[in-house]
């Protein structure tokens, strides 16, 4: 995973796709961070759409919109079963359904402990 200077510093060269926006212990604004799926030469559409499909929902995730992100990522991992970053976006979902996040939400996880 790479924090947003990182994404920028690689440029166009890699397919991205963005995991999460974070909030580390000792800082107070929200980073974005994201994963490399691939040089961007050796982008097929598969990754593509999986890159599309996963940020989607976390669209809808950061929204506050826990069911219909949930719904995408049902979607997405019945034709990509073993995508561990949809699991966990899924789980996450489905927790604050049941016990909503407190205050405002903002679609940002923060970090305790480094």
């Amino acid at each position: 995973l790479a924090a947003e200077p990182v994404v920028r510093e690689a440029g166009d060269g890699v397919l991205w796709r963005v995991i999460d926006r974070v909030i580390v212990k000792g800082k107070g604004s929200a980073i974005r961070i994201s994963e490399p799926l691939c040089a961007m030469g050796d982008a097929t559409d598969a990754l593509r759409e999986l890159k599309r499909r996963y940020e989607e929902a976390f669209a809808e995730y950061v929204e506050g919109k826990f069911a219909e992100a949930e719904r995408l990522l049902v979607a997405l991992l019945d034709s990509i079963p073993d995508d561990e970053p949809s699991k966990m976006l899924m789980e996450r979902c489905r927790q604050f359904q049941k016990e909503p996040p407190e205050g405002d939400w903002q679609g940002v996880t923060r970090f305790a402990t480094k």
